[in-house]
């Protein structure tokens, strides 16, 4: 019988699904540090998305490979169709990443802002239309300057209505959050 490596104990999630978000974000943490250790100074994950810098072109094809030759010995597959670079600029969850900044571009902003102003008009909006949405949001705001302030009051909105409602139904948004979006 094969051994089972410590690192399957992942594979089940005794909490429940409602956490499984924040398990996907520790697994991803916990490979970035393995990364590190073998020598990546540039490396982020987002859940399944990884993202490495190098110096050169050839240094960053080698670091791809080492990482895809590290998560195989693990047992971990990656979809090497999805694989893209090395670029000079790299899309990399929805931001545009170059030599010199990350950004959103106007589409995906001006995108974003006709769902929230929708939410507003229509006074309603789907529990995960709504949390789909909160995701690419925060993501976002860490990168467009003076919107992580106004996040905390959406994820507040989103909370308290799990805990009135559960996770489904209609969410109403409130004067207070509507004025913050």
């Amino acid at each position: 019988r094969p051994r089972r490596p410590r690192w399957r104990k992942y594979t089940r999630c005794p909490f429940g699904v409602k956490v499984l978000p924040a398990w996907s974000s520790a697994i991803s943490g916990e490979m970035c540090r393995m990364l590190r250790s073998f020598g990546f100074t540039r490396v982020t994950m987002m859940i399944d998305d990884m993202f490495i810098v190098e110096t050169s072109h050839e240094r960053c094809t080698a670091a791809m490979d080492t990482a895809e030759a590290i998560f195989a010995a693990l047992g971990l597959t990656s979809a090497h169709e999805k694989r893209e670079g090395p670029n000079e600029e790299q899309e990399f969850v929805g931001a545009l990443i170059t030599p010199d900044e990350a950004f959103i571009s106007q589409e995906r902003i001006t995108e974003a802002a006709d769902f929230l102003s929708a939410t507003l008009v229509s006074q309603s909006v789907h529990f995960d239309e709504m949390r789909a949405w909160m995701g690419r949001l925060s993501w976002y705001s860490l990168i467009i300057r003076g919107a992580r302030a106004r996040m905390r009051h959406m994820w507040d909105w989103l909370n308290e209505h799990t805990r009135i409602h559960g996770e489904q139904g209609t969410m109403v948004p409130s004067i207070h959050a509507a004025s913050d979006m």
